[in-house]
């Protein structure tokens, strides 16, 4: 079976015996392990790999590229983190390839999960009050569409905005400790 080539990957391929800076090379070296390093995440979470696989194939790259491998994989795991996504995977790998705390991210998580349910019910509530005493429309069959709601549509925005800046806070710290590792 043929291996699919990415257009990146095919370009390096016919480039490789083009003389380059050490700038260059240096750059060139880093785009080849991201690529690498992405694939390699991409399987591990969609279940082609397992941790242990994963975790041989990292080594087998750093033996080749050196050190810029496990920061780089820090760095793509903590990209992936976001108030909406599943965490499990990326959480369980940053603890386990850098020892990091991650309880701040699941807390976070929680309170902005909490904090969008606590309005959702105060707005249904709201809306329900207001169409039994605007237009007498009543009764456990009545539930207000939230997501046509311009008043909830902003609010959350402006909920998810207050988090992503905590999150994206809690992710600068990570990323540091993962440089420093």
């Amino acid at each position: 079976m043929t291996e699919i080539k990415s257009t990146l990957e095919l370009v390096m391929e016919k480039t490789k015996d083009l003389n380059f800076n050490p700038e260059e090379r240096e750059e060139q070296k880093r785009k080849e392990v991201q690529l690498k390093v992405e694939a390699l995440l991409q399987k591990y979470q969609e279940n082609e790999l397992k941790r242990e696989q994963l975790e041989k194939a990292l080594t087998n790259l750093e033996k080749y590229y050196g050190t810029m491998v496990k920061p780089m994989l820090g760095y793509k795991l903590i990209e992936q983190i976001d108030l909406d996504g599943n965490l499990s995977l990326i959480l369980d790998l940053l603890n386990h390839f850098f020892s990091l705390e991650t309880d701040q991210i699941g807390v976070i998580i929680h309170n902005f999960n909490r904090a969008i349910q606590s309005f959702s019910e105060e707005r249904v509530r709201d809306l329900k009050e207001l169409l039994d005493k605007k237009y007498h429309i009543s009764g456990s069959a009545v539930f207000p569409n939230l997501e046509k709601d311009e008043t909830w549509i902003a609010t959350v925005k402006e909920i998810r905005e207050k988090f992503n800046q905590q999150l994206g806070e809690e992710k600068r710290k990570l990323k540091e400790r993962v440089r420093i590792s």
